[in-house]
Formats: structure tokens, C-alpha cells, sequence
């Protein structure tokens, strides 16, 4: 039940969106616009809060980000192999699918579920 809690609301923002982007309800431009403030000034805003509010000494967990690390790596290196072994495409094209499955946007979507979860309070949160 806590998981359709946390995620029902994330899935009904997209469907929203979605129905209002198929309807025009909203425009482009809007989308353009909002996008740009989300990505440059409540993003940044709001990792930088969580980040000076955080204790790193007891946040950081070493085994955790070892497991990141090398998951992320090789995420891209599957990636790199798949885009140009069976998709054929360009050393561009694979690069940039290389960043995308090694950096998650887990910013957008990571980010909100762990608040949700430690309700803001992941320094507390046990390992």
C-alpha cells in the first residue's frame, strides 16, 4: 500500500499533463517556459537546501555509492554496445545513450520518491 501511495500521485501528474498537452490545453510555449524554471531554479533550489540541511558523514554510505558507481558504468557500457552493435548508429547517437541509461533521471523522478518516503528526513533514514 505505502508504494501506490507514493507513486499513484506521481502517475496522476503525468496523465495530467499528458491529457492537457493532448487537448491544448496548455501550450508549447508554456511547457518551454515551465520546464526552463523547473530545470534552472526549483531544481537547483531544492537540492541545495536538501543538501546544506543534510549530514554527509551519516548520509553517505560507502557501499551504496560503490553499487551506483559501478551499476551507472555498466549501464553505459551496455548501452554503448547496444547502440552499436544492433542499432547501428553513430558514435554521437551512442554517446548520448550512454549518458542517458548511466545518469537516471532520478532527479525528476528519484528525488520526490525519497522524500516521500523519509518525508524529508533521509539523514534519519537507516542503512
Amino acid at each position: 500500500m505505502p508504494v501506490i501511495e507514493i507513486l499513484l500521485p506521481l502517475f496522476i501528474c503525468v496523465a495530467v499533463g499528458f491529457i492537457a498537452v493532448r487537448r491544448a490545453f496548455v501550450y508549447e510555449k508554456f511547457i518551454k517556459d515551465v520546464s526552463r524554471f523547473v530545470l534552472y531554479i526549483s531544481l537547483p533550489a531544492v537540492i541545495f537546501i536538501s543538501v546544506t540541511q543534510l549530514d554527509l558523514q551519516q548520509a553517505m554510505n560507502g557501499n551504496y555509492v560503490l553499487v551506483y558507481a559501478i551499476s551507472g558504468l555498466l549501464s553505459m557500457l551496455l548501452a554503448i554496445y547496444v547502440s552499436r552493435k544492433f542499432l547501428k548508429l553513430g558514435w554521437l547517437d551512442t554517446y548520448i545513450n550512454s549518458l542517458g541509461s548511466g545518469m537516471p533521471n532520478s532527479a525528476f523522478v528519484g528525488f520526490p520518491i525519497i522524500l516521500a518516503i523519509f518525508d524529508g528526513g533521509m539523514a534519519e533514514a537507516s542503512y
